[in-house]
């Protein structure tokens, strides 16, 4: 049926609908896995998992400064990184900060906050 659908001559070859089609023949197997298997979920929660930074940076848009909307976002984004690499947001905004402080203009991000404290893990004596 979908190759009946995309073998249509009326269809232009760059619209939309051709496009979608292809696509979907192209990736019937994979987009039908989950159908044969039911330990496949059917989504993966990966869109779920961006819409924070996303939310938070629309949720400034309101904002009376232009710098009060990137620091928001900027914030907004650290903190949503950190949640979705399992390091919790405060203690990593604190270490951050501290850093911050410590080096003028030092930056750790979430990644480099986790990494750091595998490292400490590793050398601990309990370890």
């Amino acid at each position: 049926m979908r190759q009946e659908q995309q073998a249509r001559k009326d269809l232009l070859p760059s619209s939309g609908l051709a496009n979608a089609l292809g696509y979907l023949v192209n990736h019937e197997p994979g987009l039908r896995v989950f159908l044969d298997n039911p330990d496949v979920p059917i989504d993966n929660n990966a869109e779920r998992a961006l819409r924070g930074p996303v939310r938070g940076r629309k949720n400034s848009y309101g904002s009376r400064s232009r710098r009060g909307t990137e620091t928001a976002a900027i914030l907004y984004t650290l903190v949503e990184s950190a949640k979705g690499i399992g390091v919790d947001p405060r203690a990593y905004l604190e270490a951050a900060a501290e850093h911050a402080l410590r080096e003028a203009g030092a930056v750790v991000l979430p990644e480099d906050f986790k990494l750091q404290l595998g490292a400490a893990r590793d050398e601990s004596p309990d370890g």
